[in-house]
């Protein structure tokens, strides 16, 4: 399938169950990269504005730029009290911008699923000059056990290409890869998901590889996942350790 397409018919459980990331890195970010006022961020592969209600709430202007219809359609309903959010129709590697049109590029949870080398070349055109990216990831901590375990059980129960990156090493890689001299600003936050039943399978549900309902291996992995909450949780909450990464830095000299 079109990666552009695996999340269709997710977009209400990804609104619901999916993370936000936190405050403080979010401050740093538009610190380091989009230190004017009101800066014009695109904030490319928004899905259903999670991250772009962040930059939003602290003043930025922005470009959601989405290809999937389902996600930029419930990111405009999540976002309708901004005036300031414009959703776009586009690619990581077609945006749709005018050259030099904004200040900014972020992407959060979505450039493992973009041409890498396309995307720094819009990047490259859609950038003002001095522009940075910022790549933001909330990355499951895979030392704790609960963590291991629900890799295993989503790799073993969904067979399909699951979205789990292999470590903090391959997103250094990837990063390095992207940007200009291979140098770029690190932040890293601690970033723990709680969440109740519900949340745990909500947030399951939402990923692209998990089995939608009345589709083989729903209801199993619904009940190993209910299997797996029941084991760890705590006065009916599970905690998910977690943090929060984000990688600035520039695609030209």
């Amino acid at each position: 399938m079109d990666s552009k397409q695996l999340f269709s018919g997710r977009a209400d459980h990804y609104a619901r169950w999916r993370p936000s990331y936190p405050g403080p890195l979010v401050d740093a970010l538009l610190g380091l990269v989009f230190p004017k006022e009101n800066p014009v961020i695109a904030d490319i592969g928004a899905g259903t504005g999670i991250f772009s209600e962040l930059l939003l709430s602290r003043g930025a202007i922005v470009y959601g730029v989405e290809p999937n219809f389902d996600m930029r359609e419930t990111a405009k309903r999540e976002l309708r009290k901004f005036t300031q959010f414009h959703p776009v129709a586009g690619s990581a590697e077609h945006t749709g911008l005018e050259d030099q049109s904004v200040d900014g590029v972020s992407v959060a949870q979505a450039f493992h699923w973009f041409d890498p080398v396309k995307f720094r070349e819009e990047c490259r055109r859609i950038l003002k000059p001095g522009g940075r990216v910022a790549l933001v990831w909330n990355f499951l901590d895979d030392s704790a056990p609960v963590v291991r375990e629900n890799n295993r059980l989503c790799k073993e129960i969904c067979q399909k290409n699951v979205e789990t990156l292999a470590g903090s090493a391959m997103l250094q890689e990837m990063c390095r890869c992207f940007f200009h001299d291979g140098r770029y600003t690190f932040i890293r936050h601690p970033n723990d998901f709680s969440c109740d039943r519900e949340g745990f399978l909500g947030l399951s549900l939402s990923s692209s590889y998990a089995p939608k309902r009345g589709e083989e291996r729903y209801t199993c992995f619904v009940e190993a996942l209910g299997s797996l909450f029941d084991r760890y949780q705590t006065d009916g909450r599970l905690i998910l350790p977690n943090y929060a990464h984000c990688y600035i830095g520039r695609v030209e000299a």
